[in-house]
């Protein structure tokens, strides 16, 4: 019943609801760390780093090192370790 009256009210399965802020989360640690997939994946409750960008690919449509890329292509420099 919960589920029902969380989608209805979000339009999304409590899933997807999880699944799209830990998405949002490891797209923070892309474009804000150098992080690995794996610690990323640990950080944001993937079991690995590729399921991770499996995931990442399915919802958002670009890989985990375009997304990278994307935010060093400006500067040439690395996100900063964290």
């Amino acid at each position: 019943y919960l589920r029902h009256l969380f989608k209805r009210r979000t339009n999304q399965s409590p899933m997807q609801r999880i699944i799209e802020t830990r998405l949002g989360h490891a797209r923070t640690l892309l474009t804000t760390t150098a992080l690995s997939a794996d610690e990323i994946a640990a950080r944001t409750g993937f079991t690995d780093g590729f399921y991770l960008s499996k995931v990442f690919k399915k919802y958002t449509g670009e890989t985990l090192r375009s997304c990278r890329a994307a935010l060093t292509k400006g500067n040439g420099a690395a996100p900063p370790a964290r």
